[in-house]
């Protein structure tokens, strides 16, 4: 218990940071849903992507969110031993996430090296304008690459959010069929 209590000391700005994103997720997503209406077709869709969903989606679906969360906090910190940390996690996220689902292994693979590439980048450029140049040409490549990295992530966030729903569907629609014909 010591030890746990020591490690979340440690941590304290990613557990802040989690718990921020969380409240903010959670508070959205509340005053979005607040006024469900069956006649909104865009709330049906999202109430609609978690229902029958099986263990190995909800495992997925997770993955997913952690590793968006910790990309975008690699992208705020500024610490070598926390990028460090928080690229092994992505790695490690997406070796799982492809272990899960081997169909996207190079589609996953590709997109992990250019996140992993991005945020090593910015924190090269971050490192070089903090102690050697504070120049304005370099201001703007990094905030021109943290904007590209925040959007590819978000991009690829919906993309693989997109592909869980579907294969999810396409299981529930092969076994209605399947249903149908044994009557």
């Amino acid at each position: 218990m010591n030890m746990v209590l020591f490690y979340i000391t440690k941590s304290k700005e990613l557990v802040i940071a989690f718990l921020i994103t969380m409240f903010v997720l959670g508070f959205t997503a509340f005053c979005l849903l607040k006024s469900f209406k069956q006649n909104q077709k865009w709330k049906i869709i999202f109430y609609g992507l978690f229902l029958q969903m099986t263990n190995l989606d909800i495992l997925k679906l997770s993955i997913l969110i952690v590793k968006t969360f910790m990309i975008f906090y690699a992208i705020c910190v500024s610490d070598r031993t926390k990028i460090y940390m928080s690229l092994i996690i992505i790695a490690i996220l997406s070796i799982i996430y492809i272990l899960i689902y081997v169909k996207r292994l190079i589609h996953e693979l590709i997109c992990t090296i250019i996140e992993l590439a991005g945020i090593y980048f910015i924190f090269l450029t971050n490192e070089y304008i903090s102690t050697i140049s504070e120049s304005m040409l370099l201001m703007v490549v990094l905030g021109f690459s943290i904007g590209a990295l925040i959007f590819f992530s978000i991009y690829l966030f919906f993309k693989e959010l997109d592909v869980i729903s579907n294969s999810r569907t396409q299981k529930i629609i092969k076994g209605q069929n399947e249903r149908i014909s044994n009557e």
